[in-house]
């Protein structure tokens, strides 16, 4: 028995046993790191597509309203425009003269029609930009 000891294959042996039992750890514990890391990217895309596609159907949602929004602007300037069309050209110097009121129902078409685009416009453009502060709000 003291002789086996002595024998320098016997420690090569378990110099060789004790290196393969530690390379073959490292090896599986290097496997399962990558592994988890795998898991880990795959679990980050996954929520990063989850939040993409939540924000594409809230912009999506935003862009319906507005437009609807817009869809029923041009019906109403439209029925504007046409009640407008009763009205005289321009207004004769005398009632010009006897305009006293700031009510616009003195107002000739041309000018009526003018200031009723102009109001639709404006709506328009607060609506475009009540749309991107929307999207800005819930854009990450």
């Amino acid at each position: 028995m003291a002789i086996g000891l002595l024998n320098p294959w016997v420690w090569l042996v378990t110099l060789a046993l004790l290196a393969g039992t530690y390379v073959k750890g490292r090896f599986d514990q290097s496997r399962a790191d990558t592994r988890a890391q795998a898991e880990a990217k795959f679990t980050e895309s996954e929520s990063a597509r989850l939040r993409e596609r939540a924000a594409q159907v809230n912009a999506q949602r935003i862009a319906d309203e507005k437009e609807a929004k817009s869809r029923r602007r041009i019906a109403q300037l439209s029925a504007d425009l046409a009640g407008l069309r009763n009205r005289a050209d321009r207004l004769p110097e005398p009632a010009r003269a006897a305009c006293s009121g700031a009510t616009g129902a003195e107002l000739s078409r041309r000018d009526s029609e003018f200031l009723t685009r102009l109001g639709s416009r404006g709506d328009d453009l607060r609506d475009a930009l009540d749309a991107c502060q929307q999207r800005e709000a819930v854009s990450p």
